[in-house]
């Protein structure tokens, strides 16, 4: 029974990005150089792979806007115009971030799943945020900002 149930807990780990409806592999490739724009802020929102609400997905918001859905390990990459944005998921004050944005510069966002079901989202520092996207999909947006 308990390979079962690790078999289980393994295919819904892999199967858990296909849940959401994923960009083209090409341009997941292109948006991983990580490069910057001019006149605008770039921000990825990823969800890694941690265990906690791995069979949920996460509804992703910037401004009160839908962007994206997550499953585990699924990304979207937001270009914003220089200001401070809300970037997250529904609910409290935890899940989401207030972020002070400027041209040129390239942010990342992480969206989990903490104890109790609750949505949590955290900026964190580039190279952090640089290796867990390198391990996620890009997902399709849903409007584009």
């Amino acid at each position: 029974m308990f390979k079962l149930a690790n078999l289980v807990l393994i295919f819904g780990l892999l199967a858990s990005c296909a849940k959401v409806p994923l960009a083209d592999p090409a341009n997941d490739s292109e948006v991983k150089t990580f490069l910057p724009l001019p006149d605008k802020a770039v921000v990825y929102i990823y969800r890694d792979s941690s265990i906690l609400g791995s069979a949920f997905t996460i509804p992703v918001y910037v401004d009160n806007a839908p962007v994206a859905e997550f499953g585990m390990g699924c990304f979207v990459r937001v270009e914003l115009v220089p200001g401070i944005h809300k970037l997250g998921s529904v609910g409290g004050s935890d899940a989401n971030v207030l972020l002070n944005s400027f041209a040129g510069r390239v942010y990342f966002v992480r969206e989990f799943i903490g104890f109790g079901g609750v949505y949590l989202s955290k900026l964190v520092d580039e190279s952090e945020g640089r290796a867990c996207v390198s391990k996620c999909k890009l997902v399709r947006a849903v409007t584009s900002q």
